[in-house]
């Protein structure tokens, strides 16, 4: 008797991200198959009441397909001085092509998203149903062979269709770059931009606002301070290498190196009349230090601290710590 054992190769790979004073925390785990891959991710909010849950399985075929379930819960969302209580969950679908000239890919993808909204008020208003979302995205990454400039776009559609379960019609534009120079090998500045543009807004529903404010969006300001039907944003950022190939170790742990940055934040939301209004864009500054660390030569993390400041707000400078594993 013959028996064949066909050998699996598969790769873990933990990610985790915790941040504050924005209390969030984000960790999950993508296991890879080499033909096709498990994604498992949930983000965790204290301050804010958010607790979001994804599950995603993925095929590598030459266009790649998905499938993926998600909920979303906010215990107490804030739009316009209002509280309410929201749930979103569902189920998706995605395609991609591959890549194309080694820099152009697209994708689409189809969700059925069963929602709930309710104000929290004297009278409890209850808005829920069912809506189908499509998504579109077109994306270019160019890198020079010097490899010392990288440039990366992307252009984004929206669609809430309306049907018997939803009356939600709107149409969503997402335009971004991020351009990224490498100076002399170890240096890094990089410049982003993002524009959201609300195209049709035949029914629109109010979590479906952009929102602005946190570490990731607007430094020195809330998470989410800031909501409206468009938004700009745009970042400056420079790296420098202080100390590197440093190799001092504590037992398991070793320190591998140390660089500071500085940070600039610009943006706005609002209608499209306050997009116009330059005395409505916050700006936020700051600048930092990341430790990169290794524990026992495999586990590669990162520790940041910062100091930011809201420019426009009387707010006292923002301490941040970021706990991030690579």
């Amino acid at each position: 008797m013959q028996v064949r054992v066909k050998e699996i190769h598969f790769f873990v790979t933990p990610t985790f991200k915790f941040v504050l004073p924005d209390t969030s925390i984000k960790m999950g785990i993508v296991q890879d198959f080499e033909k096709s891959v498990i994604e498992g991710s949930t983000e965790y909010n204290y301050v804010y009441s958010k607790m979001n849950y994804l599950l995603k399985y993925s095929l590598k075929f030459m266009f790649p397909v998905s499938a993926s379930l998600y909920d979303n819960i906010w215990f107490e969302r804030v739009f316009e001085k209002k509280h309410y209580v929201q749930r979103n969950r569902g189920i998706g679908a995605s395609l991609e092509t591959p890549v194309f000239l080694g820099v152009f890919k697209a994708a689409d993808s189809i969700r059925r998203e069963n929602y709930y909204f309710a104000a929290l008020d004297e009278s409890i208003d209850v808005d829920d149903g069912a809506i189908n979302i499509w998504d579109s995205r077109v994306e270019a990454d160019y890198k020079r062979p010097e490899k010392d400039y990288e440039l990366l776009t992307s252009v984004h559609f929206e669609k809430g269709i309306p049907g018997s379960e939803s009356k939600y019609n709107y149409l969503y534009l997402n335009v971004s770059a991020v351009n990224t120079f490498y100076i002399n090998g170890s240096d890094k500045l990089s410049v982003s931009a993002d524009y959201g543009y609300l195209l049709e807004r035949y029914d629109l529903p109010a979590w479906k606002r952009y929102s602005l404010g946190g570490y990731d969006t607007l430094w020195g300001y809330k998470v989410d301070e800031f909501y409206g039907d468009y938004r700009f944003k745009c970042r400056l950022r420079y790296d420098r290498m202080l100390f590197d190939d440093i190799g001092f170790k504590v037992m398991l742990m070793e320190l591998k190196s140390i660089n500071g940055f500085i940070l600039v934040d610009m943006g706005n939301t609002g209608d499209i009349w306050e997009m116009q209004k330059l005395d409505r864009y916050k700006t936020g500054a700051g600048a930092g230090v990341e430790v990169n660390l290794v524990y026992n030569k495999m586990s590669k993390f990162k520790l940041s601290f910062a100091l930011a400041q809201a420019i426009n707000g009387s707010s006292v400078p923002t301490f941040y710590f970021v706990y991030d594993i690579l």
